[in-house]
């Protein structure tokens, strides 16, 4: 049996192919860095928001007790 022969084109392509690869590798490791850094700042607005939330209650608890001291008085 004989082995086809790749004709130039074909080569080529092999080529372009492996390196499109490499560049597609590198940018990959790139994406997941950026990733990790967002994550962080991600974490900081959670918490923000969990203080918020505690003052929110805060408030809601003093309006409770207002309103209980005016049936008190009525």
């Amino acid at each position: 049996k004989k082995t086809k022969k790749k004709t130039k084109t074909q080569t080529k392509q092999k080529k372009k192919k492996k390196k499109n690869n490499k560049t597609k590798k590198k940018k990959k490791k790139k994406k997941k860095k950026k990733k990790k850094k967002k994550k962080k700042k991600k974490k900081k607005k959670k918490k923000k928001k969990k203080k918020k939330k505690k003052k929110k209650k805060k408030i809601l608890f003093i309006v409770l007790f207002v309103f209980i001291f005016f049936f008190f008085f009525l």
